[in-house]
């Protein structure tokens, strides 16, 4: 690519940016205005907007209990991952998942 092109491509892109900022601040400038008409009119009907939103809040996840590999997942790693029946790899990749997830021994 040249040096014009790459001139006028990122001319194009800062001009494209640009417009865009100008957009947003348009409909931003539109959306305050809106807000501010709507706060008057509240006040004029007498509308209280100094209301506070109460929310509930989430309970916690339940814990699932730690569930380990059964010796046909433990075979079917084995033959996925190539380990040649080396079971050792696999139990300690499992212990530090139980360790991770908080999981009983």
């Amino acid at each position: 690519m040249s040096i014009e092109a790459m001139t006028k491509y990122a001319y194009n892109r800062l001009r494209d940016d640009y417009n865009d900022l100008l957009k947003r601040s348009e409909q931003d400038a539109k959306d305050a205005k809106q807000w501010r008409e709507h706060v008057k009119y509240c006040k004029f009907q007498g509308i209280d907007l100094d209301y506070q939103i109460t929310t509930t809040p989430t309970p916690p996840a339940a814990q699932r209990q730690w569930v380990g590999l059964t010796l046909e997942d433990k075979q079917r790693l084995d033959e996925v991952l190539n380990l040649q029946g080396r079971f050792p790899i696999i139990d300690a990749i499992e212990a530090k998942l139980r360790d991770k997830n908080g999981g009983a021994a």
